[in-house]
């Protein structure tokens, strides 16, 4: 089926002639973000019956899906340069931190780097890709998946499996794994819980750490459950890095576009980001402009103590609302909103509705769903505002942000976690993304 209407109408065709409990099972197992992809995903196991051993149709999880392979795209010329070390590192064993800056397509660089190492291999290769939180490793799910969509002829290997068992409280079974390569996307705390390596030690020939600076400590203990798998590391800040021995132990090799940093006057990996906004790739914030809580709590006539908690003083969200409200006076259309803690979220976000401002706040208490929908309605241009303390700090894809507040007290804006936050607004035209970013800080 080519069109979702109609892939609804047969969807409520299965689930009329199934049992309550049947459609549950249906849709668990053949999980996809829209009915066509769903059927899809039906359609091929029908497909792949006849010439499969029926062991290995056994589902993991809900969250198994067949894709076919494509052609690899085009990519600029510093990932294409990124990827050619990326390859070269794989062949002789060396592992690789890939360092670019937010918005530069770090993840379609390393995915088409794999997809051509798997198109180069004779066995089927089996790639662990490794993300600290559920919502980054939905992230990378639709990213993989989406790189996956059209079959290609002249490869060694024209599918693979996605299996996605984060929070999914299942281990893995060999199942997973068989003539065809595969991605397994999970969480570390998922595979230390699962004791993967007992009868799994020689399965993954690739692990990817997504967001490489967070758990350092862990990225150890799991290479040693895989000591031969080839490891990639992806970051925008490695300073983050909690343990820097660990870190550097971990990856022996540097992967930074140079050849493309020398030819554009930078010296090293920390110049890739000015380059990219002269280019257009990343959008252009301009001067940070300062902004001082004392100072605006006095223009608004309230009282400010300098020496109390701004989650625990009503002037840090009335300043908020002003400095919301003349964002979007200058033009902005998405602004997201950092503060320090998430009563102090909630309740900005409460002030800005009760004054017609569409804002709301998300925080690591809220279930998934309502986590995606929030952030899904502030892409969509539902919300003008999003609020938040630290999830939409990294790892979120909102391309058209162009508004940028942080009321974080103490943040400095040396602070690699002051990069982490900028990059939120770094997507430029080229990317899908805005021209320009209002960045305002409040200290």
């Amino acid at each position: 089926m080519s069109d979702e209407k109609y892939s609804k109408r047969l969807l409520q065709a299965f689930q009329n002639n199934s049992s309550v409990y049947e459609f549950k099972q249906f849709k668990r197992k053949y999980y996809a973000t829209s009915s066509m992809k769903m059927l899809q995903n039906y359609w091929h196991e029908i497909n792949l019956e006849e010439n499969t051993n029926p062991e290995q149709m056994m589902y993991h999880s809900g969250r198994r899906k067949w894709l076919t392979i494509v052609e690899n795209t085009n990519l600029r010329d510093y990932q294409a340069e990124c990827l050619e070390i990326i390859k070269t590192n794989f062949d002789s064993g060396k592992s690789t931190l890939l360092i670019l800056p937010t918005g530069a397509g770090k993840t379609r660089t390393v995915v088409q780097s794999i997809r051509e190492i798997i198109d180069l291999s004779i066995k089927p290769l089996h790639v662990l890709w490794m993300v600290h939180t559920s919502q980054l490793c939905l992230q990378a799910e639709n990213a993989i998946q989406s790189s996956w969509v059209e079959p290609r002829q002249n490869t060694n290997h024209k599918h693979i499996w996605l299996n996605s068992i984060y929070s999914s409280g299942i281990k893995m079974t060999k199942a997973m794994f068989g003539d065809n390569p595969s991605f397994t996307i999970s969480t570390p705390d998922s595979i230390e819980r699962g004791n993967w390596s007992s009868g799994f030690e020689q399965v993954f020939d690739i692990i990817v750490c997504d967001e490489a600076h967070h758990g350092v400590s862990e990225q150890e203990r799991i290479r040693d459950m895989w000591p031969d798998a080839y490891w990639i590391g992806i970051t925008a800040t490695p300073d983050l890095a909690s343990n820097q021995r660990i870190f550097n132990k971990l990856y022996s090799t540097l992967c930074s576009p140079m050849a493309f940093i020398k030819n554009n006057n930078g010296d090293n990996w920390k110049d890739t980001k000015d380059i990219l906004i002269k280019s257009g790739v990343l959008s252009d914030y301009g001067e940070i402009a300062e902004k001082f809580i004392e100072h605006e709590s006095d223009l608004l006539d309230l009282d400010f103590k300098p020496k109390s908690k701004w989650t625990e003083q009503p002037s840090s969200v009335i300043v908020a609302k002003k400095l919301s409200q003349q964002m979007l006076e200058e033009g902005c259309n998405r602004i997201l909103l950092f503060v320090n803690k998430v009563e102090q979220a909630r309740s900005i976000a409460g002030f800005l509705r009760d004054h017609q401002i569409n804002a709301s706040a998300v925080y690591g208490t809220l279930s998934q769903d309502e986590r995606n929908s929030r952030i899904n309605g502030f892409s969509s241009g539902h919300f003008q505002v999003l609020v938040s303390v630290n999830i939409l700090r990294e790892g979120i894809d909102v391309p058209l942000v162009d508004g940028i507040l942080i009321m974080r007290r103490s943040l400095l804006q040396d602070d690699p976690m002051f990069t982490q936050i900028l990059g939120r607004g770094l997507r430029g035209p080229k990317s899908g993304g805005t021209e320009k970013c209002l960045v305002w800080h409040v200290i």
